[in-house]
């Protein structure tokens, strides 16, 4: 039941907002697969008043570190909301530049540099994802996993609520694994 409700989400992610990013292409790649997720995690998940100065501040996307998804993120986005709020993405080699994400997809298989992302942004309001192995034993909130060659993704739920952020049970539901201690 599991796989049915995960293939399901990904197949609708794919066709509902994946359209501009598809049209020249049969099969999804991994990173586009994954571009379609970061999007969907916008919709799954909600940030506390605070982490916006008004009720149409942009759901900013920063991915740090080398690009991996070519153009399929900003197409996926493009002309997109959320609540009403536009989705941004903002790339950076930088670490200065983290705090003003909301989802913050970290490009980097370094454990020494990811721990000092995750430290960086810690106690904030920001929803981290990445796929160096073990991401979310490492403190990250969600971590992509290939697992018989589809994209997944486990959820850390006490780094969740450790940046008040709420998860909604349907994107846990389609969750590989929930972690919650």
């Amino acid at each position: 039941m599991k796989k049915l409700v995960f293939t399901i989400f990904v197949v609708l992610a794919c066709l509902l907002f994946g359209r501009n990013s598809y049209a020249q292409q049969d099969k999804p790649t991994e990173y586009h697969v994954k571009a379609v997720f970061l999007y969907n995690f916008a919709n799954f998940v909600k940030w506390p008043e605070k982490a916006f100065s008004s009720k149409t501040d942009p759901i900013i996307i920063g991915v740090f570190g080398k690009n991996p998804f070519g153009e399929a993120l900003d197409r996926i986005v493009d002309d997109e909301y959320v609540d009403e709020r536009p989705i941004v993405i903002k790339y950076s080699e930088s670490t200065e530049e983290l705090s003003s994400c909301h989802i913050l997809y970290i490009a980097t298989f370094d454990k020494e540099l990811l721990a000092l992302i995750l430290g960086k942004v810690n106690n904030t309001n920001i929803l981290t994802v990445g796929e160096v192995e073990k991401f979310t034993g490492l403190g990250g909130i969600i971590g992509f996993v290939m697992e018989e060659n589809k994209v997944q993704f486990d959820i850390n739920m006490k780094a969740a609520e450790k940046a008040n952020l709420k998860v909604s049970s349907k994107l846990q539901k389609v969750a590989r694994k929930i972690i919650k201690d």
